[in-house]
Parts: structure tokens; sequence; C-alpha cells
């Protein structure tokens, strides 16, 4: 009994790994948002009038990604497991459409 427990990961392990995990996806959007930013300064002065002008752009794209990343997780993982096969030959399809 006592080899069982072992084997088998704990809710709290889980929880940790996940996160670390958000840490990591936060801490590389930043890192990301602020590059971004950094690169697209002179060009978006020059062409936007606006030096911050691809900064909010981009700031607004990935909030709506990181909601979306919410939303995502809040679907049962049953739910995913059944309507795998099927989104997946969809998304192939998709694919295969805007070849």
């Amino acid at each position: 009994m006592q080899a069982m427990r072992r084997d088998t990961p704990s809710l709290r392990s889980w929880a940790d790994q996940d996160r670390i995990l958000l840490g990591l996806i936060l801490v590389l959007t930043a890192a990301g948002i602020v590059m971004m930013g950094s690169a697209s300064m002179d060009f978006a002065a020059e062409k936007k009038h606006n030096p911050f002008y691809f900064l909010g752009m981009h700031t607004a794209f990935v909030s709506a990604g990181l909601l979306a990343m919410w939303v995502m997780t809040q679907i049962p993982l049953a739910l995913w497991y059944r309507t795998g096969p099927t989104l997946l030959v969809a998304g192939l399809l998709l694919l295969i459409l805007v070849l």
C-alpha cells in the first residue's frame, strides 16, 4: 500500500507543476512584449506617429490569447478526450484547405 502511494503523483505536486508552467508562460509572454515594444518603437513613431502603437496592439492580442488560454482550461478534460480525434481531423482539413 505504501509503494502505491509513492508511485501516484499527489494533487499537490500537479498543482505545483501547473504554477511553475503558468509562471514560465507569463515570464516568456512579458519578455516577448518588451522585445516587441523595443523593436518596433522607431518604426511605429515614423509610420503611425505613435511610438507605442504596435506595443498596444501586441498587448491587446496577448491579453486575448491569455483569456482564451484561461477559457480552455475551464473545459473539462473528459470533453477534450472525447472530442480530440474529431478536432484533430477538423484541424487537418483546415490546414489542407489553406494549402
